[in-house]
């Protein structure tokens, strides 16, 4: 592999083309994988790692081999996606309104829209848990396994799109600042309360056996910085119980979990922290780089990093074996 370059210029980009051709951003960490131009929403399913480019080729959607090799283009639908997953064979990208799909009937590889959002909602997350295609709203989560079909509804802004799932069970944030967690199963024979909290706002949740793992951003409902000890990671049972914490002042965001450890997204940093408790460290951090996230996906050993709009790179960084 070829040494991470080491200068980097860019601004941050909103939903729109870049103005300019980005150069490659400079990582503390890992060795490059790929120079690509703006690359988001990181996926991995199988021994393919998915993207979808915010650059020139705007909503290009394209996957390479974990282990290298050519670069293949599915489609594209120029608009910037924000994730991606495969289900059974097809390969789903969203973006703020609505979902797309790689349709290939006709031996030419091309995104078609099949799902779009109410008015009212926007499309905020992607992915599959559990064995089910998952896709949440601001204030839904549809299981979209088999058809559109609404699984779980919470007032506006209640969900704020925090959920995860097992096969058997549905967990979901509500907001107001008081945090109340939930689960039900599919179904809906059963519901129960995990935890309620008050606090910073949650941003994410990560199901690990019998572990909920909690995000937390820097605000409050109310939209203020919180105070420099709140916690910004939590460890709860998952049928309810006292909570652990395991990082406290600092936001964490897509949380995701490996082996002894919980990865996440801190602004500009990939950071990991020991699911039994410990000091959090900075697996990579994206330096030159002016995005406002970076975004990471896992295989085996390895995570897999970009800066997203406006910058150029994919690294491949190893962890814990």
């Amino acid at each position: 592999m070829p040494a991470v370059p080491s200068s980097s210029t860019g601004a941050h980009a909103g939903v729109s083309a870049p103005e300019s051709v980005s150069e490659t951003a400079r990582y503390s960490a890992g060795e490059l994988w790929l120079d690509e131009e703006s690359p988001m929403a990181l996926s991995v399913s199988g021994d393919y790692l998915y993207w979808v480019s915010a650059g020139d080729e705007l909503g290009t959607l394209r996957r390479r081999g974990v282990g290298g090799g050519p670069v293949e283009t599915l489609g594209t639908m120029d608009r910037v996606a924000h994730s991606i997953a495969v289900h059974e064979g097809r390969i789903w990208v969203g973006d703020a309104v609505d979902l797309w799909v790689v349709d290939g009937g006709d031996g030419r590889p091309r995104l078609k829209s099949v799902f779009t959002t109410p008015d009212t909602e926007s499309l905020k997350s992607l992915s599959v848990q559990g064995g089910r295609l998952l896709l949440a709203t601001w204030n839904r989560v549809f299981d979209l396994s088999e058809h559109p079909k609404m699984v779980q509804r919470a007032g506006p802004k209640e969900l704020d799109g925090a959920f995860a799932a097992d096969k058997d069970w549905l967990y979901t944030s509500r907001g107001d600042g008081k945090h109340k967690i939930t689960r039900r199963r599919w179904d809906g024979t059963e519901a129960s309360t995990v935890i309620e909290l008050r606090g910073n706002e949650i941003s994410d949740l990560a199901l690990d056996g019998d572990t909920l793992f909690v995000g937390f951003t820097a605000k409050t409902a109310d939209g203020v910085a919180g105070p420099p000890d709140a916690p910004g990671l939590l460890a709860v049972p998952a049928r309810g119980g006292e909570p652990r914490t395991l990082v406290t002042g600092v936001a964490t965001h897509d949380l995701a979990v490996h082996k002894s450890e919980v990865l996440f997204a801190n602004a500009l940093r990939v950071m990991r922290v020991p699911k039994k408790g410990g000091a959090p460290t900075t697996l990579v951090e994206l330096a030159g780089a002016r995005t406002v996230r970076s975004y990471f996906a896992i295989s085996g050993d390895y995570a897999f990093v970009s800066a997203g709009a406006m910058t150029r790179g994919i690294v491949r960084v190893q962890l814990a074996r």
